[in-house]
């Protein structure tokens, strides 16, 4: 699997081609996959947040002391 920073690279590299390119429906579809590497990474980004959150919510102890009381929550 690409990661994020593949994927905005190929975007990168997608856009400089559309720029020198001399055919304009070329440019279009190089600039389209550009647009379409800079979503699948960001989509990339937004899940591998998820993702993290979801595992520390997963991992968190069953029981947690309060900072107050010193008595277990249940």
């Amino acid at each position: 699997m690409l990661t994020r920073e593949d994927y905005r690279q190929l975007a990168e590299r997608c856009a400089l081609l559309a720029g020198e390119c001399g055919a304009p429906g070329v440019a279009e579809a190089l600039r389209a996959l550009a647009l379409d590497y800079l979503t699948r990474a960001a989509t990339q980004k937004q899940q591998q947040t998820a993702g993290v959150r979801g595992r520390r919510l997963f991992l968190a102890p069953r029981r947690c002391v309060t900072k107050l009381s010193g008595k277990p929550l249940r």
